[in-house]
């Protein structure tokens, strides 16, 4: 059986949906005289766009996307330690 590749699109205009789920992670390392431990909480992300398809090889494309999670980081050094609650970290790209 003869493997081919897909055709390219057709020249002309095209929009892509995309979506993911970022799961609960929690990181715990250790650093020269200490340790650094983070919660990241469960969310979604998101992006989209509008593009063109110039020829077969080349396309130009717009695409917004959004990305969102709630962050706490400890940070140990010794008897020491700091904790920093991001709260939320929010991520727009375009």
């Amino acid at each position: 059986m003869d493997w081919k590749p897909a055709s390219a699109p057709a020249k002309g205009q095209y929009i892509s949906l995309a979506g993911g789920y970022i799961g609960k992670t929690d990181y715990d390392y250790g650093v020269a005289g200490g340790r650094v431990e983070a919660d990241l909480d469960a969310s979604a992300q998101f992006a989209a766009a509008w593009g063109v398809s110039l020829d077969k090889n080349l396309r130009a494309e717009l695409a917004v996307g959004y990305r969102s999670q709630d962050i706490e980081t400890t940070v140990r050094a010794g008897a020491l330690s700091q904790t920093f609650d991001a709260d939320k970290a929010q991520t727009l790209s375009l």
